[in-house]
């Protein structure tokens, strides 16, 4: 598949570089820039976009990765960053709690 076909697919060149630049040559073993994607690679950019999603940075996303690809001994310390990912987003879940009840108090103060 060629990136313009990834691109069809909503997949954008943004995610693709990232996917060359930290992902590809850990895991396939491919230079940045083969122009062509297979179907293992689309489910690892899948993949990528749901770390991102996560809140994951490019570097972070290579590291799981080539953590990935060295199997079942790297299990924990991926658990250990998705778990650390969890924690920021609970923390900001709070955050935007606190500034909700402020919100709602000032409305109330106004009603």
């Amino acid at each position: 598949m060629t990136a313009a076909e990834m691109e069809e697919r909503g997949i954008s060149q943004n995610v693709l570089t990232i996917y060359e630049e930290q992902v590809r040559e850990c895991v396939c073993h491919k230079e940045p820039g083969e122009n062509e994607y297979d179907d293992r690679e689309l489910e690892m950019i899948t993949m990528m976009m749901t770390l991102n999603k996560f809140g994951f940075g490019a570097q972070e996303i290579g590291d799981y990765f080539c953590l990935a690809q060295r199997g079942q001994e790297t299990k924990k310390e991926r658990i250990r960053m998705l778990t650390r990912q969890r924690r920021c987003i609970l923390d900001e879940i709070h955050q935007k709690e606190k500034i909700l009840g402020e919100l709602d108090y000032l409305r109330h103060e106004l009603s």
